[in-house]
This record gives C-alpha cells, sequence and structure tokens, in this order.
C-alpha cells in the first residue's frame, strides 16, 4: 500500500440503513461543495458483469484475492486525480 493511501480496514464508518444510504447518495449528487463519492463495487468480474450499482466502479477481480491490491490501486489513482483537479486553476 503507498504510504499516501490510507486504507484501515478496521474503520468501516457509520453503518447506515438502506433508506439512509440512498439518502446520503442523494444529497451528495446535489451538493457542490463537497466531492462526490467513490463508490466501489468489490464483486468479482463474474458477478459484476451481470449488472454494477449505479455510480459505482467495477473494481475488475478475477478472484476475492485480487480485491485488496485492487482497491490500493483504485484508492491511489482516485487521490491522485484528486490532487491534479485541486491543482488546476478555476
Amino acid at each position: 500500500l503507498p504510504q499516501d493511501v490510507n486504507l484501515d480496514l478496521n474503520d468501516c464508518g457509520v453503518e447506515l440503513t438502506a433508506k439512509e444510504w440512498h439518502a446520503q447518495l442523494q444529497q451528495s449528487t446535489v451538493t457542490t461543495t463537497k466531492p462526490s463519492p467513490l463508490i466501489l463495487d468489490c464483486r468479482n468480474t463474474y458477478e459484476s458483469d451481470e449488472g454494477i450499482f449505479q455510480n459505482a466502479i467495477p473494481l475488475g477481480t478475477q478472484t476475492f484475492s485480487d480485491t485488496w491490491d485492487a482497491l490500493k490501486d483504485k484508492l491511489s489513482l482516485q487521490k491522485q486525480q484528486n490532487e491534479e483537479e485541486q491543482e488546476q486553476p478555476p
């Protein structure tokens, strides 16, 4: 894991009901002061080929053991993209 990516698997955040989750996603698409949430579909390609969650990015893994490296890569790439966007003048 690159040092600039903090992936704490023991910190799973706040538990939300399905209704609360949906409300949070709806609110984030309306609010422009915060970046959109990054939603990663951690299922393997066999499962995600059947369909993905709305606005989710599939990891493209073949097996469950591939998940952790794919998560690290996606988070590192997302962090880099965020930093590049912040560097661009408005």
